[in-house]
């Protein structure tokens, strides 16, 4: 792919550009949210400093991403998976290019938004750290939504869930780097400005270290559900009545089955406990097992969630799905044996506790004879120690299967069955609650 300057003269744009709605670029605001009008960054580029001799310059030139990508299909990120991107590629045009590229035809229109997710295969972290950061911009428009969002996936397929999400906000679809700058895309490759960014998330804080300071993740997820299933659907899903959970008394209890690692042993147990033995202020809710593996009718997925009350889990990207279930509902979030809760609350727990429309709820388990080592952990030999012994037990943690004590689990409900009220008064209560009640050990 192939970016012009501002700085230099530019070659002609096509025709079709003349009476094209180009995207508004606020670039004046642009560097408070971790972008830069920068246009030559792993592109060929037309710029009289990037030419060899004297006056060659790099620096400002190219864009340190800081970021991390996990190989899809590892175990695990202490296999060796977690590696640092490709190093960033620019250089000058050259006589040796194909033919699009020394003559090229720069596109006004199209705008690239190049950025390097981090973890860009986990649900999760693309949801966190790069779809509300993203939607933050446009909603404050630095940008607009016909930009085209383009991240470097070092070749791998582009997962279905972002254009899931993002394009409940933006025009185009999602394309990848590599799709963008194929040669099959030869004359529809360079572009008048290019955007780079490294999105302010989970791993890339602003200066003043908040984050979630402008990201809503709850109200973007509840914008996606309404995108993909339609106000009319939307509004009339079964058991969902009006679009908040207004009865404080939860009636369906989902518990999230895994089928790699993290799985919940006991689950047929549990499930038959729950059926049976679980009440709340004298009510029996249903309680089933649902899983997020392999989804591909993501509008089903979604109509579903919208009669869920409470959403149980091992700590894991499948809690993301927390965010699209409608307002009042429940989160319960399971972390293994000796699996350091601080970092990891950020992705679901401290946000749910700030945004105020869901009630986050931990289950951290103390009991070692209640937690199992997974596989990796029982056969260490592929472990890449890179990142430290600490991270390396902590990664081994998180994996492990889980017994679940039921009784912790009959506390966690009849702790959500207590909070009694309108959907209104929700964030005052939450308030006036300390961060405890929300934890129980077991």
């Amino acid at each position: 792919m192939c970016a012009d300057q501002k700085e230099t003269a530019r070659p002609a744009h096509s025709k079709e550009d003349e009476s094209c709605g180009a995207p508004v670029i606020d670039h004046e605001r642009l560097e408070d949210h971790g972008c830069l009008a920068r246009h030559n960054n792993r592109f060929i580029a037309f710029d009289e400093r990037m030419m060899p001799g004297p006056g060659f310059q790099s620096e400002g030139l190219f864009f340190d991403q800081h970021a991390h990508h996990n190989i899809p299909g590892y175990l695990d990120n202490v296999m060796g998976a977690k590696s640092e991107f490709y190093d960033v590629m620019a250089r000058a045009n050259s006589s040796a290019d194909p033919e699009d590229i020394q003559d090229p035809v720069f596109q006004r229109c199209e705008v690239p938004l190049v950025w390097w997710p981090w973890w860009p295969f986990n649900a999760a972290d693309v949801y966190m750290g790069s779809l509300l950061p993203l939607e933050r911009m446009l909603r404050e428009g630095v940008i607009d939504d016909r930009v085209t969002l383009v991240p470097v996936l070092d070749g791998f397929r582009l997962p279905s869930f972002y254009n899931w999400w993002f394009g409940a906000f933006f025009k185009r679809r999602v394309t990848p780097l590599a799709d963008l700058s194929d040669r099959s895309q030869a004359g529809r490759r360079c572009f008048e400005q290019v955007l780079m960014c490294s999105p302010q998330g989970i791993f890339s804080q602003p200066s003043s270290g908040d984050w979630l300071n402008g990201t809503l993740p709850f109200s973007i997820g509840r914008q996606i559900a309404q995108h993909h299933l339609g106000d009319a659907a939307y509004l009339q899903t079964p058991a969902a009545g009006p679009s908040a959970r207004t009865n404080p008394q939860p009636s369906k209890v989902a518990l999230i089955e895994r089928s790699k690692t993290r799985h919940i042993i006991n689950l047929p147990e549990i499930l038959a406990a729950c059926n049976s033995e679980l009440t709340a202020a004298g009510r029996k809710p249903a309680c089933s097992a649902l899983t997020f593996d392999g989804v591909h009718n993501f509008p089903g997925l979604l109509q579903e969630l919208q009669t869920v009350d409470v959403l149980v889990g091992v700590h894991g990207a499948g809690l993301i799905n927390v965010f699209f279930m409608r307002p009042g509902s429940a989160m319960v979030e399971i972390f293994p044996c000796r699996f350091p809760a601080d970092w990891a609350s950020h992705y679901f727990w401290r946000p749910a506790l700030v945004e105020k429309r869901i009630l986050p709820f931990q289950i951290r388990m103390q009991d070692e004879a209640r937690c199992r080592p997974s596989e990796l952990e029982r056969n260490p030999g592929g472990v890449n120690y890179h990142e430290g012994a600490e991270f390396v037990r902590a990664s081994l943690a998180r994996d492990q299967d889980v017994v679940v004590d039921f009784k912790a689990l009959q506390q966690v409900i009849n702790r959500i069955g207590r909070l009694e009220g309108n959907l209104d008064s929700l964030p005052m209560r939450l308030s006036n609650l300390s961060p405890s009640y929300f934890v129980v050990t077991s």
